[in-house]
């Protein structure tokens, strides 16, 4: 008798199946691991020009060796962030943030209104280019 899992099939319910081995599939951890690749490497992800776009590569070996690295996400107001912005997803550049750190360790976003200290008036980076 075998079970169909995904595309692999398995003679027993969580016997490896070529996809689920580590049993997380269904856990925020693995939901952030894969959202990370798939805006790195698949060109019809709606985010892959912020990130594979950029040239950022995803360079986690697997789920397991995320969450034996950085442990699991303290709790579900945390995603994955890279503590460099502009390298990978590796190991040594990876943790968990919540939304607030994350936007201390973004890129500057294009077009967005600054005031200028001296004479108070709005400006946008774009602008202020050479």
């Amino acid at each position: 008798m075998s079970f169909v899992v995904g595309n692999a099939y398995a003679s027993h319910p969580g016997e490896f199946n070529g996809n689920f081995k580590h049993g997380l599939r269904h856990t925020s951890e693995y939901k952030a691991f894969h959202s990370a690749k798939q805006r790195c490497s698949n060109p019809n992800n709606p985010r892959f020009k912020d990130w594979g776009g950029r040239g950022i590569k995803f360079l986690l070996p697997s789920i397991e060796s995320l969450i034996e690295r950085i442990g699991k996400k303290p709790s579900k107001e945390y995603s994955l962030d890279r503590i460099n912005n502009f390298g990978d997803y590796t190991l040594d550049n990876v943790k968990w943030s919540t939304k607030q750190e994350q936007r201390l360790n973004s890129r500057p976003a294009k077009n967005i209104p600054l005031r200028d200290k001296k004479t108070g008036r709005f400006f946008t980076q774009e602008k202020t280019q050479c």
